[in-house]
């Protein structure tokens, strides 16, 4: 569900509101605060750092404007 919530939020307040919830829910059903901080942080972790993996490196001053929106589609669809 974490997971989940990364993929679906589109701004970091909403991720924020979305992680609230999941807490609630899972302390509700009988999972310690601590160990759902802890699962939330390593998916975050995780997730960001398999994130920026996938970034391309791009020189800059060698694109053409039309390069550059290209590569920035490409770069958008590795996020999504």
């Amino acid at each position: 569900m974490v997971y989940h919530a990364i993929k679906i939020c589109s701004n970091h307040h909403l991720l924020h509101e979305e992680f609230e919830c999941l807490k609630v829910v899972a302390v509700q059903n009988g999972y310690s605060l601590n160990f759902v901080e802890s699962q939330i942080r390593k998916t975050r972790e995780r997730t960001y750092e398999n994130m920026n993996k996938k970034r391309i490196k791009l020189p800059e001053n060698s694109l053409k404007k039309d390069e550059k929106i290209r590569n920035c589609y490409q770069i958008f669809s590795l996020l999504h």
